[in-house]
């Protein structure tokens, strides 16, 4: 358990690893528009690049970003 528990350390961190896991699982996300799919790395990029930013910044809202 030490291993997970150093993944999930930071809020940025969980959020990484939570969009990777929902973009692997899910087929289509309406995060850019309705059925959007994560049809190569690029859009794999934009999507996690997307996730860590948002969970950043309400990491940084709560105080709870370094």
């Amino acid at each position: 358990m030490p291993f997970i528990g150093g993944l999930l350390q930071c809020i940025v961190c969980t959020g990484a690893w939570v969009g990777l896991g929902l973009m692997t699982v899910l087929p289509t996300t309406s995060l850019f528009s309705p059925g959007f799919r994560v049809a190569g790395v690029a859009d794999g990029a934009v999507l996690l690049g997307w996730t860590l930013a948002a969970t950043w910044a309400i990491g940084r809202g709560l105080g709870d970003a370094d």
